[in-house]
């Protein structure tokens, strides 16, 4: 397991809670998101969403929201910890 150095606390309050996640397998579903990216913290919410591509088919994408209330601190460091995991990772081919 990776260690994690926080930001300054000044600049976390500047950070955002929700990430945009793209390019993962059409057969994700919200159970399989969540099983993904809880790992990272507590998702106060994830929304899964559909679009056709511009060569057709469909692209999935999600929207995924770590918080904790009364803690200005847990939701930007937990989605940190996702993007930084996570970015680039190549998951079923």
């Amino acid at each position: 397991m990776t260690s994690f150095d926080p930001k300054p606390r000044s600049e976390l309050n500047k950070s955002k809670n929700n990430i945009y996640v793209k390019d993962f397998p059409i057969t994700w579903t919200e159970e399989i998101l969540r099983e993904k990216f809880g790992k990272y913290g507590e998702i106060s919410s994830l929304i899964r969403m559909e679009k056709e591509g511009k060569e057709g088919g469909v692209k999935p994408f999600a929207f995924i929201c770590y918080n904790r209330v009364g803690d200005l601190v847990y939701g930007p460091s937990s989605a940190l910890n996702a993007i930084t995991d996570l970015d680039g990772t190549i998951v079923e081919g």
